[in-house]
């Protein structure tokens, strides 16, 4: 496993507040910024997930504009680099 690939899977054991469900949409995303690292929040039924800005290929961020990480559909993000696609899940 390469570097890049492993600080795509690092997990936080800590509690870090990111936003309110109700600051978001469903399925809007937002920016944030959490011990110096960038990584984004999604709403999907009422649930928020969160995800280092940092496609686990090439390292690089997802996001093609600001906030702007899902496919043309709205339904994965997508890596604005190479396309690829990304469900979103708990892992």
């Amino acid at each position: 496993m390469d570097s890049n690939s492993q600080a795509a899977k690092t997990v936080i054991e800590n509690d870090f507040f990111l936003c309110l469900l109700s600051d978001l949409e469903e399925m809007q995303t937002i920016e944030l910024t959490l011990e110096e690292r960038q990584l984004f929040a999604i709403r999907q039924d009422n649930q928020l997930y969160a995800y280092w800005n940092s496609c686990p290929h090439m390292g690089i961020p997802l996001n093609w504009m600001p906030e702007k990480f899902l496919d043309l559909d709205g339904i994965f993000l997508q890596c604005s680099s190479h396309g690829a696609l990304f469900q979103i899940s708990r892992w």
